[in-house]
């Protein structure tokens, strides 16, 4: 072979060898890349990651104090049946007292003074009067009375 031919011969394995060394500079940059690619991901996924959890306490946080408030709540609630359950027991008691002071007027009014007329009337409208607040606050009781 003649020098020119190993001169174009050479030159050809060189431009081989270049254009081989340029698509391994291609494809380490693609690498790279990808590389930085997949650490922008992973700071990303980290980042979503972190907020999900902070979400997650503020979640179980709000849920603790819910429980908390209901629990609260239920026992307000227990408190508020004992006292309309007192004051339904006091009213029925009033009532049975009114029904038995109207009994007895009924039966002894004409055996009566003007003076123990003016004391059962006067016992009559304390009672009148006390069955009227019982049932105002009865009223007023949101949880269970009528």
């Amino acid at each position: 072979p003649s020098t020119v031919q190993q001169a174009r011969s050479k030159q050809r394995t060189m431009l081989g060898k270049k254009r081989k060394l340029q698509d391994i500079d291609d494809i380490n940059d693609k690498f790279q890349e990808i590389a930085d690619k997949s650490q922008e991901l992973q700071q990303t996924m980290h980042v979503l990651y972190s907020d999900k959890e902070k979400k997650l306490e503020q979640v179980q946080s709000d849920n603790e104090a819910l429980r908390k408030e209901n629990d609260a709540l239920k026992e307000a609630a227990k408190v508020q049946n004992k006292h309309c359950q007192s004051l339904e027991n006091k009213l029925r008691d009033v009532k049975s007292t009114l029904q038995s002071n109207e009994r007895y007027r009924m039966t002894n009014l004409e055996h009566l003074s003007a003076k123990e007329l003016a004391v059962l009337s006067k016992i009559c409208a304390d009672n009148m009067s006390e069955i009227q607040q019982t049932v105002e606050r009865c009223n007023d009781c949101v949880i269970c009375c009528d």
